[in-house]
């Protein structure tokens, strides 16, 4: 596998991983309460790790490409 090739499939993991942490927010209206706000910013803190490595990823590939 190139190097190129397992950047995108790191890519397309941690897309996917993005996608399943998402899906734990909640769809509906909740109490807002100590434990709530606890588990939101423990699901948002995740997602904003897979988008920084995500975005990482995404230069490291525009720098290879120029």
């Amino acid at each position: 596998m190139t190097t190129e090739e397992a950047r995108k499939a790191r890519f397309f993991d941690l897309m996917d991983r993005y996608i399943r942490v998402g899906q734990l927010l909640p769809v509906d209206e909740l109490e807002i309460d100590a434990a709530a706000i606890d588990e939101l910013r423990l699901i948002l803190k995740e997602m904003a790790s897979i988008k920084n490595e995500m975005d990482r990823i995404m230069a490291e590939q525009a720098a290879a490409n120029s």
